[in-house]
């Protein structure tokens, strides 16, 4: 007799650990489904008439989905109030494992019987906790139908697993629905920035009719406020534009054509005010021409240059270095006085996170932290490679373009 249940043991743990398996391997991308199949096995291997998966909080639980054995069906919606059943609500706080084998006479469950247990049935219950990244998500409820059950160890490993299956799904879903979110909203900010462009062109135009048509100096200066500060928001959004194409996968865009890069970085500078531009040197050597895209190593070495004058020692200089030496490459250094830790280093190239890493004491300027992840994204687009170096006193940015 003790050798057949001894065998009818085993077998069991083999089906547990059969069934553990099974579950801890399924597709998790539908989380309605995967509840579902988890149930309905838990139900199986315990030989349970009701399986329940609650949401918990501080006021209720409420059935997200409940299997019954008997009829192969599901069910859902019920909510218990916390005020209701404060026992219980203490147990699952203290205790989250609740092995009630008379669940009408256990001093954490017996709250249920008349609303609960009696009209269903259930004569024992077993809670597991539902765990999510530190917090309570729920419970899986076992209940048996039929004169009370001593629940053994094995079936409360095997319930505490379960509770940690539906961990994992949960955990999938709150994923998915993360990363929805967030493409949705890159989606609607690249939707955003490019209906903004052609009411701030009209901004631009109409600032610029005023300037030339307006005698008085102080109305004057006021249009080309106008005019700065709305090519500074056409570039925010040319940003954000560019910052959703990475993320939404379509990456940076780029028509190569035959570019000077030194000739390139002169005009960048010949662009700047004349108080910048005197303070920005440009040398170059070499043969500086590649096939690349002029406009983006344009919007490169311009975000360059202006975020070595912006955040460098206030009336220091910057250098600007084009080496074309190398038959194979095309390699640009940017100069200027300065110094960045070696541990935010690795941030400089991040998105929003780039303009915390130099010294906000200098000059921060205005913009959105983004430009210097898409310069590496630009780079990276013309299958080159970008760099920061720090030593005595000065801080370099270097990039490297393959010249096909």
């Amino acid at each position: 007799m003790a050798a057949d249940v001894s065998l009818e043991s085993k077998r069991l743990e083999s089906s547990h650990y059969h069934a553990i398996l099974e579950l801890a391997a399924l597709d998790k991308s539908d989380f309605g489904s995967v509840l579902r199949r988890i149930l309905a096995v838990d139900a199986r291997e315990l030989g349970l008439e009701r399986v329940n998966c609650w949401t918990l909080d501080e006021r209720s639980i409420r059935c997200v989905v409940g299997y019954l054995r008997a009829s192969d069906t599901f069910e859902a919606g019920a909510v218990i109030e916390a005020k209701s059943c404060p026992s219980y609500f203490r147990a699952i706080a203290e205790d989250p494992v609740i092995l009630a084998d008379d669940a009408r006479t256990d001093p954490r469950t017996c709250e249920f019987t008349d609303g609960y247990l009696v009209p269903l049935g259930i004569t024992s219950m077993m809670d597991v906790p539902i765990w999510v990244r530190g917090r309570m998500w729920g419970v899986v409820c076992h209940e048996h139908v039929g004169p009370a059950r001593r629940w053994t160890d094995a079936e409360r490993d095997f319930a505490i697993s379960i509770g940690h299956i539906v961990s994992m799904a949960v955990e999938a879903r709150e994923r998915a629905d993360a990363e929805r979110i967030a493409r949705f909203s890159e989606f609607f900010i690249g939707v955003l920035g490019h209906d903004l462009r052609n009411p701030l062109a009209t901004i631009r135009a109409a600032a610029d009719v005023l300037a030339e048509g307006e005698a008085d100096i102080t109305r004057r200066h006021a249009t080309q406020r106008i005019a700065r500060n709305a090519d500074l928001m056409a570039r925010m959004i040319e940003q954000l534009l560019d910052f959703t194409r990475i993320r939404l996968g379509a990456g940076i865009p780029i028509l190569r054509g035959s570019t000077d890069v030194a000739a390139l970085a002169r005009q960048v500078v010949s662009d700047l005010p004349r108080d910048v531009a005197s303070r920005i040197d440009v040398e170059g050597h070499g043969n500086t021409t590649g096939a690349f895209d002029t406009d983006r190593i344009w919007q490169v070495v311009s975000n360059l240059i202006s975020n070595a004058f912006n955040h460098g020692a206030p009336g220091g200089r910057v250098r600007v270095l084009v080496d074309g030496d190398d038959p194979r490459k095309v390699v640009v250094k940017v100069t200027n006085a300065g110094a960045i830790a070696d541990d935010l280093r690795q941030m400089l190239f991040d998105p929003i996170q780039s303009h915390r890493v130099r010294d906000p004491g200098h000059n921060p300027g205005v913009g959105l932290g983004l430009g210097l992840y898409i310069v590496r994204e630009i780079v990276a687009a013309h299958r080159g490679t970008i760099g920061v170096t720090s030593d005595a006193g000065e801080v370099t940015l270097m990039f490297s373009l393959p010249r096909l």
